[in-house]
């Protein structure tokens, strides 16, 4: 049995995408830049909020708060199928799923739990072994904000 995604209003969602068959597509630059890219562009256009993101080499993690035009079901389906779609055209890859099918999704319920999920967001890398410090590990929106780092601007404010 499907469960499906639960869709309220302003939810803030804490949500995991995995790459098909855990193949580290984010291991390239290009990926994780287009991805920016386009969870940037899906954010705007939707007036939708994230919190804290992450870009693992197999995963990404990202906390969002959805507005009202959108739900979150949706908004997964566009970006992950525009994702793969130019992804697929920019690296000459004939394979048309880049994601497992589905995501992961969990509703925050407060501050606590916010804060809670973005320490498990920022410590990834970390626990991951590919960074030694928070600060090293370049796709992740903690130098926004213990650093002063505005590379990630766009998405985050």
């Amino acid at each position: 049995m499907k469960l499906q995604h639960y869709n309220e209003l302003n939810n803030v969602y804490f949500i995991t995408t995995i790459t098909k068959n855990r193949k580290p597509i984010f291991n390239d630059k290009l990926a994780c830049d287009l991805f920016i890219n386009l969870i940037t562009y899906y954010k705007l256009k939707y007036s939708c909020k994230i919190y804290a993101f992450v870009i693992m080499p197999n995963h990404i993690h990202f906390i969002i708060q959805i507005s009202n035009n959108i739900s979150i079901s949706t908004f997964m389906k566009l970006l992950k199928g525009t994702f793969s779609r130019y992804y697929n055209e920019l690296s000459k890859n004939n394979s048309t799923s880049i994601f497992q099918e589905g995501f992961y999704d969990n509703i925050i319920k407060n501050e606590f739990e916010l804060s809670s999920v973005m320490n498990y967001i920022h410590n990834n890398p970390i626990k991951a072994n590919i960074a030694y410090e928070y600060k090293d590990y370049f796709y992740s929106s903690y130098t926004f904000f213990y650093e002063n780092d505005k590379t990630f601007n766009l998405l985050l404010i």
